[in-house]
């Protein structure tokens, strides 16, 4: 007992004021980081808007429109019809995004070209609407695209309208596709 008083009384006297007073109060930061890359990412397409006309399927890592009502069953010509799709996407930095036509239409592949007044192409337009930016073109058979690229960080949905545009022709029997590729990357 004797000896816890002795320590007692040691440590009493080590803590005096001019004791205290000899240390000075410093300041450590810690600094927390976090780093976030400049990524791009684009889910799988939805069907945001389609109509009796017109049905939407994924095929894979691929998307269709078919549109099921083609042309008028008694003059053969084109019908109009509308499809649109949404594709969720979010990129943490500027990006380019682009939107190909690679045929310009939707052609028909197993003619040479049109005979007796028959088109073998059907036209469409195209929009696409992407962080309060819109585009559109009108397809001629020359594969076209659009750019939606955007310098700052965005989060939403590229919709992109195909409305077909009816035509003064009837449309010679076959399959008529056109693929509609878009294209998203980081700009740095």
């Amino acid at each position: 007992m004797m000896r816890a008083l002795v320590i007692f009384a040691l440590a009493a006297g080590i803590v005096t004021p001019g004791f205290a007073a000899s240390f000075t109060t410093t300041a450590q930061p810690l600094t927390v980081l976090g780093d976030v890359p400049v990524r791009c990412r684009m889910a799988q397409p939805l069907a945001a808007d389609g109509g009796s006309n017109t049905t939407f399927t994924q095929n894979g890592v691929s998307s269709e429109i078919d549109f099921t009502n083609f042309v008028d069953s008694s003059t053969g010509k084109l019908n109009a019809s509308h499809a649109q799709i949404a594709f969720p996407i979010t990129c943490t930095g500027a990006q380019r995004l682009t939107i190909i036509t690679q045929n310009g239409g939707l052609t028909n592949a197993n003619v040479a070209g049109a005979a007796n007044g028959f088109a073998v192409r059907a036209d469409y337009t195209l929009e696409a609407n992407w962080a309060s930016t819109t585009q559109s073109l009108q397809t001629d058979g020359a594969a076209a695209s659009l750019d939606i690229s955007q310098n700052t960080p965005q989060s939403g949905q590229l919709v992109l309208n195909v409305t077909l545009v009816p035509g003064d022709q009837p449309l010679e029997a076959g399959s008529y596709d056109d693929a509609i590729v878009v294209q998203l990357n980081t700009a740095e």
